[in-house]
């Protein structure tokens, strides 16, 4: 994995990219794109996080997971 990360941080300095100073955390990641329904309390009751950051979660997943919590 270190490796990729390497070939990774590479690429995206031969287009340009500095991430690191781009993110608020000072890190060269990409984000990942969180979906979260969270309760009054301030509980996580679903959550659906994808690495892949070209990836979203299905607005069907959300209403799936919205009516299990009804």
């Amino acid at each position: 994995m270190a490796r990729q990360a390497t070939i990774a941080l590479a690429a995206q300095r031969s287009l340009g990219l500095d991430l690191a100073e781009a993110n608020a955390d000072g890190t060269p990641e990409v984000p990942m794109p969180t979906v979260a329904i969270v309760d009054g309390a301030g509980i996580i009751r679903w959550i659906d996080v994808h690495p892949n950051y070209t990836t979203r979660t299905e607005v069907a997943d959300i209403v799936d997971a919205l009516k299990a919590l009804i």
